[in-house]
């Protein structure tokens, strides 16, 4: 199994296909919002480091979007059929009214008892500071 999966790793690097970093069944912009179930929010410091990981989203989609224009300059795209209407409901899905609404910020809504008021509120307050910057650089 190790075998195959180094392999596989080895030929997406000599095809490129980080050039290509979405596709019908996702991405970097899904690979990030699943993560966040895995992430643990049981301190303030949890959410001190999901914080820093959204003040980098924004440098995050960029770099992926740079990778894209070289694709595009390579000619390196995924056909179109490969596109498929799953795709884009996956983005929809991310376009809210309000930055506040996105699920990036699911976390902050039922944070534990076990941190203290003063840094609930600081907290929310920080995640205030940073929900506009990584809510439009996924959209």
């Amino acid at each position: 199994m190790f075998k195959f999966i180094l392999e596989n790793r080895v030929a997406e690097v000599e095809h490129e296909s980080y050039l290509t970093p979405i596709s019908s069944e996702g991405g970097f912009y899904t690979s990030f919002l699943f993560m966040i179930g895995d992430l643990p929010f049981e301190n303030a410091k949890d959410y001190q480091n999901y914080l820093s990981m959204l003040a980098a989203f924004t440098d995050y989609t960029n770099q992926h979007i740079e990778l894209m224009r070289e694709g595009l300059r390579k000619g390196k795209t995924l056909p179109k059929m490969l596109m498929s209407p799953d795709f884009f409901t996956a983005i929809d899905a991310q376009i809210v009214a309000k930055p506040d609404e996105s699920p990036l910020f699911d976390p902050f809504e039922n944070m534990p008892e076990t941190i203290a008021a003063d840094q609930r509120k600081q907290l929310v307050e920080s995640r205030q500071s940073c929900n506009r910057k990584a809510y439009y650089s996924i959209i």
